[in-house]
């Protein structure tokens, strides 16, 4: 069976990148990787700001540059729209753990639980329990995604968090501190992402949010604050950590102010580096789909899935009445075709009659001949179906047939046998003889020779 290739699409303002990969034996490989900068459709004139691109456009481009996928798609969204909270719940099926995060939603989420798209994801299950990420966004924040769906032409088999793509990357380039606390801070431009880890198990997913309005420097006491408040709740939760580390992702422009802010502080080991030093974000959405498999979240539209199911629905009925044409029109060529050949065999038949017609009449008159002659011969036949009938009922030894004479119907035979039992043996196999109406033993006479018979077959009129 040929393997299943996965694209994960993430999509920013007026850059989307994809990437394509699939699982070969252990590894992933990955066999396409792009990035589209998207530019604005609209002039820009002498002193106007800069339009991004709108939905429609990004869609338009990415369809006419990308194409068609052969395998389930992936769209990661941002993590800044986003509920994002780590719960431990005791372990269950699907339907039950569904009702177990839709209360703990109902606990923490300031909206209605039906106006929000809610998923989960088990991060790690132990002794019955299991930490449990649930993730909740506002319906409306998928508008302009759906636009950009509808515009490219293709269908999302799942929706994932642009935060979850970069664990799953670190994750699989060893960035991850496999035992202590671990603070990983994704300055992902303009937002930013906090993860914490204990022994390697995220403990906690947070967007940050961008900076707005703040300065830089107030944004890195913002970002500071946020750490602190984390590491408090968290040490709350599950005590303090011997060890603690702090680690600073960021893209080419080192974030000075974030840095300085937070490198004082002897709480922690701090480390920092640079999302080059990691593949795209795609490839991470992507590898998570192909290293996890079903069991991941998906924050899919019940909307977009209904849209979906109905599409194929009516794709299904297309094919179905194009199948039932196909099918009648091949019905009504066979049966023409059927009846010209069976016109054609007639017309040989036909022919064939012709030329047998004469040779026929012919036979006819021989046989009319044959059966006006038949009456002159039908008592030697009948006489010499009597002889043939009697002589198979005749034993094969110790009985001789001395005379036999035919005449109106009857059958006189006469001989001699050793014994009067093969005497009535030879009048038992006679009774059986369908020819025979009546069999009757005239006479039997013992002799020194042995037992002289005579008998009169009356034969059956019917059969003659």
């Amino acid at each position: 069976m040929a393997r299943e290739e996965i694209t994960g699409i993430v999509w920013r303002d007026e850059v989307i990148e994809w990437t394509t990969a699939r699982k070969s034996r252990n590894r992933v490989e990955v066999l396409r990787s792009e990035r589209l900068v998207v530019e604005s459709p609209e002039p820009l004139g002498e002193g106007e700001e800069p339009v991004a691109p709108d939905a429609t456009d990004v869609g338009r481009a990415l369809k006419s540059s990308w194409g068609k996928s052969q395998g389930p798609i992936t769209f990661a969204i941002g993590s800044h729209n986003l509920l994002m909270r780590v719960v431990k719940l005791p372990e269950a099926d699907d339907e039950e753990m569904r009702e177990m995060v839709l209360l703990q939603l109902d606990k923490f989420c300031p909206f209605p639980v039906e106006t929000m798209v809610v998923s989960h994801e088990i991060l790690c299950a132990t002794e019955g329990t299991c930490d449990v990420l649930v993730v909740a966004a506002q319906q409306d924040h998928f508008r302009s995604l759906e636009s950009v769906v509808d515009e490219c032409g293709m269908q999302p088999d799942r929706v994932d968090v642009d935060v979850l793509g970069w664990w799953s990357l670190l994750q699989g380039h060893d960035k991850v501190a496999a035992a202590g606390r671990q603070i990983i801070l994704l300055k992902d431009d303009p937002s930013c992402a906090l993860i914490a880890v204990e022994n390697g198990i995220p403990l906690l997913f947070r967007s940050l949010g961008d900076a707005g309005e703040l300065s830089a420097q107030d944004y890195a006491d913002e970002i500071a604050h946020e750490i602190d408040y984390t590491l408090t709740s968290i040490e709350i939760e599950h005590g303090p950590a011997d060890e603690l580390r702090l680690a600073v992702w960021h893209w080419n422009e080192v974030p000075t102010d974030i840095i300085a802010r937070v490198a004082g502080d002897e709480r922690w080991t701090l480390s920092v580096e640079t999302f080059g030093a990691l593949p795209p974000l795609s490839e991470g959405v992507a590898r998570r789909q192909l290293t996890n498999g079903q069991a991941l979240l998906d924050l899919v539209p019940d909307a977009w899935r209904a849209a979906e199911d109905a599409r194929a629905m009516r794709r299904r009925f297309i094919w179905s009445s194009a199948a039932v044409l196909v099918v009648w029109v091949l019905g009504v060529a066979a049966l023409f075709g059927l009846v010209q050949v069976q016109n054609r065999r007639l017309a040989a038949r036909e022919g064939q009659l012709e030329e047998v017609r004469v040779p026929a009449m012919q036979v006819r008159d021989m046989r009319r001949r044959v059966k006006a002659l038949a009456p002159q011969f039908d008592d030697d036949i009948v006489a010499l179906d009597c002889l043939r009938d009697v002589a198979a009922a005749l034993p094969p030894s110790n009985i001789d047939l001395k005379s036999f004479g035919y005449g109106r119907g009857k059958v006189q035979i006469a001989g001699r046998a050793d014994t009067a039992t093969l005497v009535y043996s030879f009048k038992s196999s006679l009774d059986k003889i369908e020819r025979f109406k009546v069999v009757t033993l005239a006479g039997l006479t013992k002799t020194q020779q042995g037992e002289n018979f005579r008998m009169t077959l009356e034969t059956d009129e019917e059969s003659k």
